[in-house]
This record gives structure tokens, sequence and C-alpha cells, in this order.
């Protein structure tokens, strides 16, 4: 399939089952575009498959449908389908050890993948505040994912 092909089935499907969500929500078109601000006319067009929405777009319409986070997203290749726990927790412990991050960007990296990735594992998990080594963020992050810490 030529991939301009593979990009309107994308959209053509994308639209079907975003229309689906927005109408199991019970919520409108006018509705969707207010709680995710996104103009109206652009809802009409992704649901139509005319247009294909920045993954920043898809992901809050996710939210604001309430699907789970890859429902929508995965017919762009914007987030696997199915991730493995422990996949999740690399990627957790990746983004918390990492030293080029800031406390703040660590903070709002973990934020945005819990809230992308659906994720149900490590929810009290934060990162921490402060310069710390990544020996000690790793620390704080098994402590807090442990299942004594979180259940």
């Amino acid at each position: 399939m030529v991939d301009a092909e593979r990009k309107q089935k994308a959209m053509s499907q994308f639209g079907r089952a975003l229309r689906l969500a927005r109408e199991q929500a019970g919520i409108t078109q006018r509705d969707l575009s207010i709680v995710a601000d996104v103009n109206q006319s652009h809802i009409s067009n992704y649901e139509r498959g005319q247009y294909e929405p920045p993954p920043l777009v898809v992901f809050t319409l996710e939210r604001a449908v309430r699907v789970p986070g890859g429902h929508l997203s995965r017919y762009f290749g914007y987030v696997p389908v199915n991730t493995a726990p422990s996949t999740r927790q690399d990627t957790l412990a990746a983004i918390l050890t990492d030293p080029n991050l800031s406390p703040r960007d660590r903070e709002a990296m973990v934020s945005l993948y819990q809230t992308l990735s659906g994720s149900t594992e490590g929810k009290a998990l934060k990162a921490p505040r402060g310069r710390r080594s990544s020996k000690s963020a790793k620390a704080s992050w098994t402590a807090s994912s442990s299942p004594s810490a979180t259940g």
C-alpha cells in the first residue's frame, strides 16, 4: 500500500473511532471542541477523515472522550497499542535516572507518560524533587513503585 493510501486509511479509521467514542461519551462535536479547545470544524474534519490531527490534539481528544491512552492515537502510531508493564517500568526508570533532565522536566515527563500510556502502575510515583544523583533518583522511584508503597 502506498504511503498516501495508508495515511488516508489511518485518518478514516481514526475518524470513525473518534465519532464512536464521542457519541458513546454522549457529547456533541461542539461540546468536544470546547472541552478539547479545538475548533469545531476541525473536529468535523477529523471525524470525516479529512485531516490528521497533531499528536497533542489526539491525546487531548482521547482524554476528552474518556478513552484509554492509545485508543485513538494508535491509528497514527503515536502510542503503541499494547505496552507491557515491564516496558513501562523501564521507561519510567529511564526518565527518573536521566541526568540530562531537570527535576521539573522529570516530573512533567513522568506525568505525561503516565497519562498517555494509561499506566495504572506506580500511580503514586512522583518525580524526585531537587538535584539528586541518578542512583538516588532510581532508589526513590523503586521505593515508591514497590507493592508495599502502592498497595
